[in-house]
């Protein structure tokens, strides 16, 4: 039965590897004119389909260009990231639509620090379907909201670091490899709401014990994900299986502190109850 309690450290390693491989099916690197530039989360809602990030992905408020540009003279191109080998999956910006929930106030609270990348009916979105999942925001909306806000035994905060992407050259020029997606497990964390959104803080070790796990900083997380996680049992049989809920999305990390940043992401009602309702609109 899933919600079984058990506390985090309880939870076996292998739940959190197989949540961890759910996840990444939902999970993507952002590359504007091969430069990478944030994280995302593919998600559905009636028959449209797009990418969840922060605005300030999409928005670069330090670089015009690094800033996406959603207009019919754009001459940029999006790359997506939907395998593990090196590749890059193009999207013509001028054919692409985003919606957001308005310019973030600030570094820290960033609120609203939200967007939508809307992808076209087109054989990419056909390609990405075939080999990745949509999170559906719609339908069952308020029982989703309420697996969300409710605790479950850990969250997952999900994306992909920018210190382990690099350019493998090739003929046809330089192609980027992402080393998959980092899903870091932890335990329940802060919630609060400022203003008309929510948020949640979780707290990340740096993992410089771990060795070749180790990172300097979660840099390239921001736009990324962040699940709650239940767990359960088949009804026959002892193994635990996880069943994760889209949460949030990530924009900010702290300074180090004892080998710990902050990651805090936009929560689940500033996701169903304000972002949803916009993106039904269009």
């Amino acid at each position: 039965m899933l919600g079984e309690k058990l506390t985090f450290e309880d939870v076996p390693k292998y739940v959190f590897q197989d949540a961890g491989q759910l996840i990444e099916d939902y999970s993507t690197a952002i590359f504007l004119e091969k430069e990478f530039i944030g994280s995302g989360t593919f998600i559905s809602w009636g028959n449209k389909f797009g990418i969840l990030t922060a605005e300030h992905v999409t928005n670069n408020p330090d670089s015009s260009r690094l800033t996406c540009k959603f207009n019919a003279n754009s001459q940029q191109t999006l790359q997506l990231i939907i395998a593990s080998y090196p590749h890059a999956l193009g999207f013509e910006m001028r054919y692409l639509q985003n919606v957001t929930l308005g310019h973030r106030a600030s570094d820290e609270f960033g609120g609203p620090d939200v967007s939508v990348i809307v992808l076209p009916e087109c054989s990419q979105v056909s390609l990405i379907r075939s080999m990745k999942s949509f999170w559906q925001l719609d339908g069952r909306q308020k029982e989703k909201l309420d697996e969300a806000l409710d605790e479950g035994n850990f969250v997952v905060v999900a994306g992909c670091l920018a210190e382990r992407i690099t350019q493998i050259d090739t003929r046809f020029g330089k192609i980027p490899s992402v080393s998959g997606i980092a899903a870091v497990p932890t335990k329940p964390s802060k919630y609060f709401t400022e203003g008309n959104y929510d948020y949640v803080e979780t707290s990340l070790g740096l993992g410089r014990a771990t060795g070749s796990n180790a990172v300097a900083s979660y840099e390239g997380v921001s736009g990324g994900s962040l699940w709650r996680v239940k767990i359960g049992k088949f009804p026959s049989g002892n193994k635990i299986i996880a069943r994760p809920f889209l949460v949030g999305v990530n924009f900010w990390q702290g300074d180090e502190v004892d080998g710990v940043r902050i990651i805090r992401s936009h929560g689940a009602k500033t996701i169903y109850e304000t972002l949803l309702p916009k993106l039904l609109e269009i």
